[in-house]
């Protein structure tokens, strides 16, 4: 047998099931190549993001494929510092490839300490209150890289307390979580939070178990382009409309392809020169009912300064916008209503349903 070199973590090319991959792209091409030759959603094709949201146990809409781990990282990264700048933690020490883009951004980099069990929970929590901007966690829990270790149960559900506490961001790298040969399964520090948070997740996918894709390449019932068949569109609606979920939208970040406003159900959306406000009204597709709710306006964007227009009177914050944008200008994220009170600490989140 051939030595196997665990210098870097790729596997072994004997390990690559060339065929099996072949017969994958095949079955997929030959049914839907017409439309996933096309330009299609940005989150990836169909039928691989509902397998790979069914066996993380998420919705297929939270599932956005990239071509391995460190391009998910970068793009991440990208929105994640502009919409939340501030510095990024990472075990100390830690995959050097994710080190040297944040660098190369001039990011901030802290490094917390580890103990022979993984991650120090006190030694994150001291830095989190040591205070400052913190954007994200970047941790991989599980056969970590470059130690090798593994972060228990108890320690994982202290990160999810202190996340929790912070409001802190964390990105889970688990890229060799599959490959275990001895011992228990840690659950994920994801599947701990509930998966209600902007955990981010990700896997390389040359460690699945791929014999499922060509039976779930031949399903006809996702509709690629879109992103959404009509019965999701109908759940996604139906829980948006019902949480405390809010569109928001980044202007640097958005590069004017039209994709928002061609996905849009109900036409709220639009680009255009700035004017006054009759003007902006008269830009959109469906007439507003509403003259008294406010046009949200954004800054004017980068490429010709044009602005984005949103109807918030008719927009049913669905989320398409957010699902088909291809660079996150669309973003959904959570309502906070914060309210102060004489003799309570300040910053102190009071729920909504407590006032």
């Amino acid at each position: 047998m051939a030595p196997i070199s665990f210098a870097r973590g790729a596997p072994a090319p004997e390990c690559l099931d060339a065929e099996l991959l072949a017969s994958c792209a095949t079955a997929a091409l030959e049914r839907d190549g017409a439309t996933i030759l096309s330009y299609g959603a940005g989150g990836g094709y169909g039928p691989l993001r509902e397998l790979l949201a069914e066996r993380h146990g998420v919705d297929p809409a939270r599932v956005f494929a990239t071509a391995g781990g460190l391009q998910g990282f970068d793009l991440y990264a990208t929105v994640q510092l502009l919409r939340r700048p501030g510095r990024v933690l990472v075990e100390a020490p830690t995959y050097d490839r994710p080190l040297k883009l944040l660098r190369w951004r001039g990011v901030d980099v802290v490094g917390i300490p580890m103990d022979d069990e993984g991650l120090d929970p006190d030694a994150l929590e001291a830095e989190l209150r040591s205070g400052g901007d913190v954007s994200f966690l970047y941790t991989i829990p599980t056969f970590q890289n470059p130690s090798g270790r593994t972060l228990g149960e108890e320690r994982r559900r202290r990160i999810v307390e202190l996340s929790a506490e912070h409001d802190l961001h964390v990105l889970e790298d688990d890229p060799y979580g599959l490959v275990r040969y001895v011992g228990e399964s840690v659950p994920s520090i994801h599947s701990l939070e509930g998966g209600t948070c902007t955990f981010g997740v990700l896997r390389n996918a040359a460690y699945y178990d791929l014999s499922d894709l060509v039976q779930r390449f031949q399903r006809l019932d996702v509709e690629v382009e879109l992103g959404f068949t009509a019965e999701q569109t109908a759940r996604e609606v139906e829980r948006c409309l019902n949480c405390d979920i809010e569109t928001h939208f980044t202007a640097p970040l958005c590069i004017e392809c039209d994709a928002c406003i061609d996905i849009c159900p109900v036409d709220c959306l639009a680009i255009t020169i700035n004017g006054d406000e009759p003007f902006l009204r008269e830009r959109f597709n469906a007439p507003a009912n509403n003259l008294e709710q406010p046009l949200y306006v954004s800054d004017p964007l980068k490429q010709t300064r044009r602005v984005m227009l949103k109807d918030e009177n008719v927009c049913l914050h669905c989320g398409l916008c957010a699902e088909r944008c291809p660079t996150y200008a669309w973003d959904m994220r959570k309502f906070v209503l914060q309210i102060p009170y004489a003799g309570s600490r300040a910053g102190k989140v009071i729920p909504l349903a407590a006032v």
